[in-house]
């Protein structure tokens, strides 16, 4: 008798069990249901359209130039690189200027040092003349 009504109890409990259970399942999908209903208009208003083919995503270095091109900030960069080119061009010609300069001071130094000699050597001679 006990052991009978032990089992009655024990099935009854896992009874109960499986009816918590069932009634969970069901509330769930009582829920997921007015979800369901919803997005089913909304899918028919959609056009069909032909499926579409995913492009895999563009190359880094495509992406990056891309992004620089619509760039305010790549406008002003662009701006300044041809400005500090201009700037090295001008550089270069004062070099050139300044060097061609140098070269005819010095030029004219060698020639003021050359007729100094010259006129020293001219004395040094008269004095030998005069001494002589």
């Amino acid at each position: 008798d006990l052991r009978a009504e032990n089992n009655d109890k024990k099935e009854r409990k896992k009874e109960r069990k499986r009816t918590a259970r069932r009634e969970t399942a069901n509330t769930e999908r009582r829920t997921e249901t007015p979800v369901q209903e919803e997005e089913e208009p909304i899918k028919e208003e959609i056009p069909a359209e032909e499926p579409k083919i995913k492009q895999p995503p563009p190359d880094r270095s495509v992406a990056f130039e891309n992004f620089k091109k619509s760039s305010e900030v790549n406008a002003s960069l662009l701006r300044n690189k041809a400005q500090l080119k201009e700037k090295k061009k001008l550089l270069k010609e004062f070099g050139l200027q300044i060097n061609s300069t140098k070269k005819g001071i010095d030029d004219l130094n060698q020639a003021l040092e050359r007729s100094k000699q010259e006129r020293l050597d001219l004395r040094m001679e008269d004095a030998e003349i005069i001494d002589g």
